[in-house]
């Protein structure tokens, strides 16, 4: 893991100016080993748990954001507020038309589960 934190440092050094990492955890809490916990503290990095599956958005749920990743594919954003302005402009700059072909979508999807 100290190999990993010197890559990030070195090749994302406003990650280590900013709140720090956050690091995605897939593993189930009670089996990650404690030195490895000890050590996401020592580097101040936050740890998300990966959540329970939902009922309202599964994995195979994801291509209805298929317009947005390509959007956003190949670029790099240097901050949060960048990204988040970037989003912003996405959805802003998207017709009514496009929601409404997006829930018909989901919905159709739904009622075949």
């Amino acid at each position: 893991m100290a190999v990993l934190k010197a890559k990030i440092e070195e090749k994302r050094p406003e990650l280590t100016n900013s709140r720090g990492v956050v690091f995605r955890n897939y593993s189930a809490g009670p089996h990650i080993a404690m030195d490895v916990r000890q050590r996401f503290t020592e580097y101040g990095w936050d740890v998300l748990c990966h959540p329970s599956y939902s009922l309202d958005l599964a994995l195979s749920d994801f291509h209805h954001f298929g317009s947005l990743r390509n959007s956003l594919s190949g670029l790099e954003f240097t901050s949060l507020e960048t990204l988040k302005q970037r989003l912003g402009n996405f959805f802003t700059n998207k017709s009514n038309d496009f929601f409404r072909k997006e829930i018909y979508s989901y919905q159709k999807d739904d009622k075949r589960s």
